[in-house]
């Protein structure tokens, strides 16, 4: 599948078969959340939010305005990528693809 963008979160959104992102806040968020070096303060934030919880894209955004009033928008992507990849990881409604390749090309547009 083609995507307009080549991001993180648009490579999830594919994985989830391109419904709203479901996220939850889950051991493995919290050690990706480590792996893309959230500062320490946004960490314990982030453990005071329900666990172990599936929210949707918008609930989990509206936790982060209300909790994280605060966090930058880089970091705010970074928690939101780490949320939805732990979901996707404990969802069973499909397989989980383990290994991932992507090429470098650039998106082409059929012709008319």
């Amino acid at each position: 599948m083609t995507t307009a963008k080549k991001d993180r979160l648009s490579v999830v959104r594919v994985l989830q078969n391109e419904r709203e992102l479901e996220l939850i806040l889950n051991q493995l968020t919290y050690d990706l959340v480590e792996t893309f070096q959230i500062p320490t303060k946004w960490k314990t934030a982030l453990k005071l939010l329900p666990e172990n919880k599936v929210l949707s894209e918008t609930e989990f955004n509206a936790l982060l305005d209300t909790y994280l009033p605060k966090l930058g928008s880089q970091q705010r992507t970074r928690i939101i990528e780490a949320a939805a990849i732990a979901f996707y990881h404990q969802q069973t409604d499909w397989p989980v693809v383990q290994t991932l390749v992507c090429d470098d090309a650039s998106s082409v547009q059929a012709p008319d």
